[in-house]
């Protein structure tokens, strides 16, 4: 990701994402890894019913 000087309103405490991008899962010695390589990032909306 290429963070903009200028600081993006959707990247700020309290707001929501929308993260895309591959994500690994792994199991070795009982131990679980999760990793996330993110392509792509904009504001997501949380709609309330």
């Amino acid at each position: 990701l290429y963070f903009d000087p200028q600081d993006e309103d959707f990247l700020k405490p309290g707001t929501y994402i929308d993260a895309k991008g591959p994500v690994q899962f792994g199991v070795y010695n009982d131990a679980i890894t999760l990793d996330c390589r993110v392509t792509e990032v904009k504001p997501w909306t949380l709609e309330k019913k």
